[in-house]
Parts: C-alpha cells; structure tokens; sequence
C-alpha cells in the first residue's frame, strides 16, 4: 500500500499534556477527516502492518512503533486524549506529508513565477544555465499581451507590447500575420535598440488591401495623429537614438491619420514597412529640435512601399531637415503609388543613397511629378548631392529652383539609370536647379568596384577552415561594402564571426545578411574600426559547418 509519513507524529515525536508532562499512555485516534469514522494508519513505511486505533503512547509518550504512516492521498482527523481519555487536541484535514508537499509544488509552478523555478540548460559546451522564464523572455511574442488581431480595437494592449519593447531594449518583441486596430497614436520608440519584428507587410492592388503583419488606424479622424513615431528625445543633454529595428510592418492611415511613420534624429537603424493612404503623408524623416550630438537622421538602411490612392492628396514619402540638421547618408528602396501629390518630396536631403526607387500615379490622379527635389532659403536648407541608382516611374521628377520661389535650388541630383527603356520620362529641371542623369541605355564610367579578401576570424575559438572573398566601392566618404565567407569547418569558433573591413569605419555602422546554405538565418554585422562583427539578428552565433555567409552594409569612413 502506497503511504506517506504523517504530519503528526510521524517520526520519534513525543506527545505532552497541557502541562507539559509526558503523555504517558495517552491515546492517538485517527479518523477520517470531518467525521468520527476510524481511519487505520500505519507502523513503517510498507504500509502492511496497522498501528492499533488509538495508539497508546508508550511512558515517555512516544509512539510504539516510533513512526506514524499515513494512507496517501487520504485526509485524517487525529484527536489526542490522556489515559483517561481527556481530550488534549483535536485536528483535523492532515494530508500526509507527500500530497501536501505536492499540492504546494504545483500551486507554485502553476503561479505566475513558476517558470522560474525551472531550469535550463542551452545545449553547447560551456553554455550557461538559466531558467525556463529567462529563456522564455529572450523573445516577447503578441500574445504575451492577449492580442488577437481581427482589426478589433486592441489599443490599450498594442500599448504596453509597445511600452515593454521600449523597457527592453534588444529583447526582439514579434507581431503575427495580423491586423491589429487602434484608436489612438502608439506609444513613441525612443530608446535605442529596440527591436520591432513583424513577419513582412504588402500592399495589393486587387483583393485584401494589405498582407502581413498590419497595423490599422480605426479611430477618430484626425490629421495631427501618426500612427507610430520613432524618435530622440529633443534636449540639449540628449543622445541620438541609434540601432533600432522596426521590419516587417505595415501600417494602414485608413484615411484618417495625417501621418504613417515618423523617423526623427535616428542612425544606424534598420525600417521596412509598407504604409497606406495617410492624408498628409504615409513615412515623414526629419530631426528634433535639440540634442547633445549631431541631430541628422543618417547611416539607415530603409525599405518603404507606399499607396496613396484610397487618400489621394497624400505623399508617400517626405524627407526634411533645418539649417542646422537634415536626413543623409541613409541608404533608401521605395516603392509607391501615388494620384494627386508627388510620391517623394526632398526638402532638406543630401547624399542619401536611393537604391531603388519605382513610382506609379494612377490614371485619375492629378499631380505632375512623381520626385520632387526641393530648393530652399540657402545651401544648407536644399536638396544637394542625392544618389538615385535606378528611378522608373510613368511621371517625370523635377529639381525645383529660383523660378519656384526658392532662394538656392537643388542641386547635383545624381540619376546613374534612368529608365528610360520602360518610358520613364526624362527630369524637369527648373532655374537654378541641377539634375544629372544618364539613360538606362547609356553607358557611363563609374567609381569601379574594388576586389578585396576578408581577414575571417572568430570572437571565440578559431576556424579550421574559413576563406572569404569581397569587394568595395568608395564614393567620398561612403564605403559600400559586400563580402561572402565560406565556412568549411568551424572548428572551436564561436559567439561571433569576425571579417575584416576594407578601409577604417569613422562611426560604428550597422551591415546585414544572410547565411545561404544550411539555417537561411538573418544576420547583423555590427561595423566599427577595421572589423564587422558577425552574429544572427536575434545575437546567437551564425557560422558552423559548411556554412555560407552573405553581408552587405554601407559606413563612413574619416
């Protein structure tokens, strides 16, 4: 029989009366709990030797036996009487010592802190124990805050997924392949290294307007209201916010917000979002007002899809700036559909890098330029030296100047390809103004490519076997860099992969990738001084055996 030791006198306990003598000859009854029905217990722990109901204690009032043994599972009343049968104690609802115990380790496990009464142990020598909690919180997931999506209001719980994104910095906080409704303006990402990760966001021109992951505005009207902000907090004692990553989103104005996305006084950051039908504009780039350091937004690698056709008289994407401060040095991809206002304006922009940028009005809409270069009150206040390194579109782009009303116009607008195969008209070009551009069928001399070998070493440990090719192009100050390592066997290297840099970083920069062969994992290389370093976007150690690497990134060299 399956018994458990006794909570009363279970083991050498010694019983008193109300004197504190000796219970000599005093007797045990055990019953079952709540009634005075005799319930046996037992003299060891076999459980097939009864003790006698009651136990009579011995002259020094001990149990016979020594040991009290109880039926498990079962619930007792013990009522303890001298000799002479005077009631000394009475108590009821013992639960052996076993069930209690258990029923006490499940209450705990099941409470909210039970998680961390589990251990783990990562697999991988010399990994460092943690809990089951601390694992568990490396990721913080939409239902960790009961969100469901459905397009159903859901602000109060967007809200503190936000806030905790912003409390915990580097901790990645993951959205699903839903909608998720909001009536009001999302809390501001104003801490640096917060990771915002969405599964991808698109916009559609038939069907579902959006795919993905989506945030949708579905309150009030209100043309002040953007649906989400990542900013520096403005002061003079402030720093610029760095190193966010906001992927994989997409954010639905709905034809109520004035606003998408603002991006203010942020470097070294990563945003691709796709945003629909803002009535003034759907991704807005500009600077605070006041920090300690430098106030430009720069060095952010940026994918953008934009509709405006549903909200027509709004622009896809603004980039601004004061004559103290403005957006550069980003690297930018677009996409956008636009009717009544042009799809990119650039009122205080330079030396950006457009990578790719593909424009589409709509039949009915009105406006007449589908890129607006921007002139201003003086140099510092225009568009000056953009990159465009493909721009297509059925609008022609126009650099504004004197004869718009500005004092100095934009100016070296750089177009390397125009794509002039697929009809894209050729730029307008006002008074004061300068537009270089070249067509798609032209061929023109560049800054070459330059072939370089990475330098492939490891954080920790060393490679048996690792080579690397890469190459580089210098533009001024602008070093865009590729490289792929091949990891033959990775040998005792580990935490985090390190590749030389073909000229020395001035500013830490941040590169990304992609590891090809075996995980398909997404990795970050953190530039600074002559070395990236190498690891997955979620921290974790890329490389391994027949491993293939993949890295492109952009930094400013002195």
């Amino acid at each position: 029989m399956a018994v458990n030791l006794s909570p009363v006198g279970g083991v050498a306990a010694q019983f008193f009366d109300n004197n504190g003598n000796p219970l000599s000859g005093g007797k045990l009854y055990t019953y079952a709990a709540g009634t005075t029905t005799p319930l046996a217990t037992y003299t060891t722990v076999v459980g097939d030797v009864a003790h006698t109901n009651p136990i009579i204690l011995d002259s020094a009032g001990r149990v016979p036996s020594g040991q009290i043994w109880l039926t498990d599972s079962a619930a007792y009343k013990v009522t303890i009487k001298t000799s002479a049968d005077v009631l000394v104690g009475s108590y009821d609802g013992i639960i052996d010592s076993g069930v209690a115990l258990a029923d006490a380790l499940r209450a705990d496990l099941a409470a909210p802190f039970g998680s961390s009464l589990v251990g783990y142990l990562p697999a991988g020598a010399g990994a460092a124990a943690t809990t089951v909690q601390g694992k568990l919180r490396e990721y913080v997931s939409d239902k960790d805050f009961g969100l469901v999506g459905g397009g159903i209001d859901e602000t109060d719980k967007l809200t503190a997924f936000f806030n905790s994104a912003i409390a915990n910095p580097g901790i990645p906080h993951t959205l699903q392949a839903l909608i998720y409704g909001t009536t009001a303006e999302l809390p501001t990402i104003n801490k640096s290294g917060v990771i915002i990760l969405g599964v991808g966001s698109s916009i559609h021109d038939v069907g579902t307007l959006f795919t993905g992951t989506v945030i949708k505005y579905i309150g009030v009207a209100n043309p002040a209201v953007a649906v989400q902000r990542i900013s520096s907090v403005s002061g003079a004692s402030n720093q610029k916010l760095n190193s966010v990553t906001y992927t994989g989103i997409g954010i639905d104005c709905n034809n109520l917000t004035g606003y998408g996305l603002f991006l203010t006084s942020v470097k070294g950051s990563v945003i691709d979002v796709a945003i629909a039908n803002a009535t003034d504009t759907g991704m807005t780039i500009n600077v605070v007002d006041s920090l300690g350091e430098a106030r430009d937004t720069q060095r952010n690698r940026i994918r953008f899809q934009g509709r405006q056709i549903e909200s027509p008289g709004g622009k896809g994407l603004v980039l601004g700036g004061d004559s103290g401060a403005n957006t550069s040095m980003n690297e930018i991809w677009a996409d956008i559909s636009h009717a009544n206002a042009p799809a990119i304006i650039e009122a205080n922009a330079d030396n950006n890098d457009w990578v790719f940028v593909r424009t589409y009005r709509i039949p009915t809409g009105t406006t007449t330029e589908a890129v607006s270069w921007f002139g201003g009150a003086s140099e510092l206040t225009s568009c000056r030296g953009e990159r465009f390194w493909f721009l297509t579109g059925n609008l022609p782009s126009k650099g504004h100047g004197t004869t718009d009303g500005f004092t100095v116009g934009a100016t070296n607008i750089n177009i390397i390809q125009l794509d002039t195969d697929n009809g894209t008209p050729a730029p307008i070009v006002s008074a004061g103004a300068s537009v270089n551009f070249q067509k798609q069928s032209t061929p023109f001399g560049d800054t070459p490519w330059v072939d370089y070998t990475p330098v492939i070493t490891a954080a920790s440990g060393t490679f048996t076997s690792v080579s690397a090719i890469g190459r580089f192009l210098k533009r001024g100050k602008i070093v865009n860099v590729q490289f792929t390592i091949t990891i033959t066997t990775n040998g005792t290297a580990a935490v985090a992969v390190h590749a030389s840099l073909p000229l020395t970083v001035s500013s830490a920069a941040v590169g990304q990738g992609k590891e090809t062969i075996v995980t398909g994992n997404m990795v970050s290389a953190i530039m600074a001084g002559t070395n990236a370093a190498i690891q997955t976007s979620t921290g974790a150690y890329p490389g391994g055996d027949g491993r293939s690497i993949i890295v492109t990134g952009e930094y400013e060299i002195a």
